[in-house]
């Protein structure tokens, strides 16, 4: 049925979606379960389009909310609040467990049983974990440093 008043027409649609969400609901599977692959290409398109764009969003909402990500970050991660890495800061004296040195801190942890161990550089912790923190290759890593081949 068509209207001669658009605004009448759009009033009596927000009713319908108002009165029949089951309805319109059902429409949406149907049509998403048709139009797979053209919503699929059309979504690439859209992102592959507009990827500067969203990289920088990303880039400026990170830099916005750098504390909050932190929080949730750690907390998700390693079931830490800010205050207990402060805490783990302030018992290494601020610096790396192995090399003793005053880098950014990144935590570590236990793959096996995700507690944490502590804090270290972003080196170290790259090294433990190209090691897949074995004992054995360590010890061997250690004896070929001493020469011991």
């Amino acid at each position: 049925m068509a209207y001669k008043d658009p605004e009448k027409e759009r009033e009596n649609k927000r009713k319908w979606r108002a009165t029949h969400p089951e309805k319109l609901r059902e429409q949406g599977h149907r049509y998403r379960a048709a139009n797979r692959e053209k919503i699929r290409d059309r979504r690439r398109k859209y992102h592959a389009d507009h990827r500067a764009e969203h990289n920088e969003r990303g880039r400026k909402y990170y830099a916005e909310h750098r504390l909050e990500w932190r929080k949730y970050a750690l907390g998700r991660d390693y079931n830490l609040t800010p205050e207990g890495y402060d805490a783990l800061v302030a018992a290494q004296g601020g610096r790396c467990a192995i090399c003793l040195d005053r880098a950014e801190l990144v935590v570590d942890h236990d793959h096996d049983t995700g507690l944490v161990r502590g804090l270290l550089c972003p080196h170290c912790n790259t090294g433990l974990g190209r090691f897949r923190d074995c004992l054995d290759s360590l010890r061997r890593a250690i004896d070929y440093l001493r020469g011991g081949n």
